[in-house]
């Protein structure tokens, strides 16, 4: 051995002993000289497992998770059972609501163990808690595959799936679950969505025989006695959802809602402002809003009902409404009308297909001056093919490849959302179905968040400029 490993064994032997000494201190109640003696441990030997471990512990209970993060990753990185450490810290994480940060250890722990059924599980109530409801179905999908015939692993992708709308399934795999009071309120759900009203008030009654204080339990009863035509009842129920959660923008819209069906207009305006104030970047309570205070004004209606949706951009900015639409998958023509023109948005299934822009260029225009497509090429194409449009007629006769169009829809459908979120005031209307495909657009999407960080970089650089 030479002198400098004697030494790095010496200083190795001298941090263990701090780290007894430091948990030692631990058991006194003396926190603050123990986490100065860990400290001192880890100076003699930076890459001790234990000491990172305990400090990030000692931490935690200190000063919460957010302080210990930096001990805890160097804990997890150091550790001789990583997948078991990361596992530990992403419960930890998941335990103190840090979301986000628990789902990255998670993946971590599934990537260095694909066959993790707890971690998929584990992924699978976060990425729930976050509103992430399709990525929490997948995580318990895949735990389900992992232990097919599982009861935890039926309940929690039953309960995933009926959240997400799929409920044939949910019933199925909730039934043969473990049957606690959110999964007998999961299944609740399932069956009145698929039409089994009374059955699903049955389960639902006994769901709230095993928990009364839970307050989504007496939203679905609610909800339920609603589609019975059980007004009172469903009042009731509403009632007592809000009383336990009186933060819950759902429902307080769902009793403002019933007020509503009550014909109690008054008090079922305060329920939808009250909900309109926890949650204002619901599109849904902002219309039955508009709708019942036109409806106490005396404001007849629109004859047009080609737009199921539309309001002020002063009351809902555009990033908020394209955040919604794309939560929902939503489909159809989005146009916002401000004062310097008007901005025409194609969504489907949540993703941008097209855009296009009074003020601007047209696509061919754009493709002719970026070099792309000759004009004369593109104006004798055009001629032999009227009925198409320039998307699809340059990539149908060769003159352009996919994805290099793809690239330039992408830059238009960009440049339409940096002239319309610039834009002062101004209106939107939404209808839902309206695609660009009756022109035989050529098949493409953008992800909507990705094209909103894009504008906002933007954005960001003009501002610099000026």
């Amino acid at each position: 051995m030479t002198e400098g490993q004697a030494g790095t064994a010496t200083r190795t032997v001298e941090a263990q002993d701090r780290v007894r000494a430091a948990r030692e201190l631990e058991t006194m109640g003396a926190w603050e000289d123990a986490e100065r003696t860990y400290a001192r441990a880890l100076e003699l030997d930076p890459l001790s497992a234990d000491a990172h471990g305990f400090l990030a512990a000692l931490q935690v209970r200190r000063r919460g998770v957010v302080a210990a993060q930096d001990s805890l990753r160097r804990w997890a990185s150091l550790s001789e059972d990583p997948v078991q450490a990361h596992f530990t810290l992403a419960t930890i994480l998941s335990e103190e609501d840090a979301l986000a940060e628990a789902a990255d250890h998670l993946q971590l722990t599934i990537d260095l163990d694909p066959q993790h059924v707890a971690a998929h599980e584990l992924l699978g109530i976060t990425l729930a808690k976050r509103g992430d409801l399709a990525g929490s179905a997948a995580a318990w999908r895949a735990a389900r595959n992992l232990d097919p015939h599982g009861a935890q692993t039926a309940t929690g992708l039953g309960l995933a799936l009926s959240r997400l709308g799929q409920h044939a399934e949910a019933v199925t795999l909730l039934e043969e679950g473990v049957k606690g009071a959110t999964e007998m309120c999961g299944l609740g759900r399932s069956l009145r969505e698929l039409g089994e009203s009374a059955r699903a008030l049955e389960v639902l009654e006994d769901a709230l025989k095993m928990d009364p204080d839970l307050e989504e339990i007496h939203l679905e009863l609610g909800l339920t006695h609603m589609v019975m035509g059980q007004i009172d009842r469903a009042l009731e129920a509403f009632e007592e959802a809000t009383r336990l959660a009186p933060g819950w923008a759902m429902a307080q819209h769902a009793l403002g809602r019933a007020l509503v069906r009550a014909e109690r207009r008054p008090l079922a305006l305060a329920a939808l402002l009250k909900a309109a104030a926890l949650a204002p970047q619901d599109l849904r309570i902002q219309a039955d809003v508009k709708a019942l205070q036109d409806d106490l004004r005396g404001v007849q209606p629109t004859t047009d009902d080609s737009s199921e949706m539309s309001g002020l951009l002063d009351v809902v900015t555009l990033p908020n409404l394209l955040e919604f639409f794309t939560n929902n998958a939503a489909s159809g023509e989005l146009c916002i009308t401000g004062p310097e023109g008007e901005a025409t948005l194609y969504l489907s299934q949540g993703r941008l297909s097209a855009a296009t822009l009074s003020t601007g260029p047209r696509l061919g225009d754009v493709l002719v001056e970026t070099g792309d497509v000759p004009r004369q090429a593109l104006e004798a194409t055009l001629t032999r093919s009227p009925n198409q449009t320039v998307a699809h007629a340059v990539v149908e006769h060769g003159l352009m490849s996919e994805e290099a169009l793809a690239e330039r829809l992408d830059g238009k459908i960009i440049d339409t959302l940096v002239a319309a979120a610039q834009w002062r005031g101004g209106t939107f209307s939404f209808r839902r179905g309206v695609t660009f495909t009756h022109k035989a657009h050529q098949s493409h999407s953008l992800d909507t968040r990705f094209a909103l960080l894009e504008v906002m970089r933007r954005l960001d650089e003009a501002a610099e400029r000026r």
